[in-house]
């Protein structure tokens, strides 16, 4: 009985990633004792996180600096300067909070906005309640699901956290993947957004 039910949960979830998910296809249940799960690569207060930033959308580039600070507990600062110089925004953020202490205004616009803050949410916290935990080839798979969001966390042999799917009906909507990590530092990470669709790349700048 235990046996079928998982493997109707497999099933169930093949067909609900069945969109551009082939790498997490054949799961397989896994008992973990972990409830939740943390984003570690944003978590040190002792340390600037400035990375060069490019963002490409239909061919059209833009370049910068982006600085993300953990100002304490609870609260993360976050700063966007365009390769010319100027500051395209400045938000203060945390789980529960998101606030705008300044934006240009020529970003200043409700899509764009709300964009960024989901972006930035998933790129520093996600969503940290696990409900199924998974194993594909040594690799272990957390999924979350609050209210209709749906994020899966991708861990690898060593049990570092490489990629965040975020998922809305059984489709991508955001794939963010953290590679080169050094010193609980990813020094380079993508974001990609599927609708509209925008690619982020992210260059760690060593202080």
């Amino acid at each position: 009985m235990i046996l079928t039910k998982r493997l109707i949960i497999v099933f169930i979830l093949s067909l609900s990633l069945g969109c551009g998910f082939k790498e997490l296809h054949d799961l397989n249940i896994y008992n973990s004792s972990k409830n939740k799960i943390e984003n570690p690569y944003f978590s040190n207060k002792k340390i600037d996180y400035n990375y060069t930033v490019k963002i490409e959308k239909n061919k059209k580039k833009i370049n910068g600096i982006i600085s993300i600070k953990k100002t304490d507990s609870i609260y993360h600062r976050i700063v966007f300067m365009s390769g010319f110089g100027y500051k395209l925004f400045d938000i203060e953020v945390s789980r529960n909070d998101f606030k705008w202490k300044s934006i240009n205004a020529e970003i200043d616009k409700k899509y764009f906005k709300k964009l960024l803050r989901d972006n930035i949410t998933n790129l520093i916290y996600g969503n940290n309640k696990i409900k199924f935990a998974y194993k594909k080839n040594n690799r272990l798979i957390y999924k979350s699901k609050e209210e209709r969001k749906e994020i899966l966390y991708l861990l690898d042999t060593t049990n570092t956290l490489i990629e965040i799917y975020n998922i809305n009906k059984g489709f991508k909507k955001r794939f963010i993947s953290f590679n080169k990590i050094q010193n609980n530092i990813a020094t380079n990470i993508k974001i990609q957004n599927f609708n509209p669709s925008i690619t982020i790349h992210l260059e760690f700048l060593n202080n």
